[in-house]
């Protein structure tokens, strides 16, 4: 079925796709087989436009690397994962030299605006 052209000319395919360069509409559709020439001007159909903006889309983006859910429980902690025990190996060793080497002694705490 062979649908009715409905041409728009550049001017008016600008302001109806919201672009902000009338070559910028020319250009993309020139390219992708969809320009319409008028006389002396050009044109789009407007049954055109969403196959226009389908092919001058990009690919899409990858995913986030943060995009899972990170339980909030107040401390700074690294997840070990069972299957890699290089992975475990380095956490354990990070964790032991993390460890305090001097014993805590009691003392006084002051407030901080208090001389002593």
């Amino acid at each position: 079925m062979t649908t009715i052209p409905n041409i728009a000319s550049l001017d008016e395919a600008t302001e109806e796709l919201r672009c902000f360069a009338k070559e910028a509409i020319r250009n993309a559709a020139a390219e992708h087989g969809l320009l319409i020439k008028i006389g002396r001007g050009y044109g789009i159909d407007r049954n055109d436009y969403r196959r226009l903006i389908k092919k001058c889309q990009g690919p899409a983006k990858e995913p986030d690397s943060i995009s899972t859910t990170i339980e909030q429980t107040g401390i700074s902690s690294t997840r070990e994962s069972p299957q890699d025990p290089q992975a475990i190996q380095a956490v354990q060793k990070l964790r032991e030299s993390l460890r305090r080497t001097s014993q805590q002694r009691d003392g006084k705490v002051l407030p901080m605006n208090q001389r002593t």
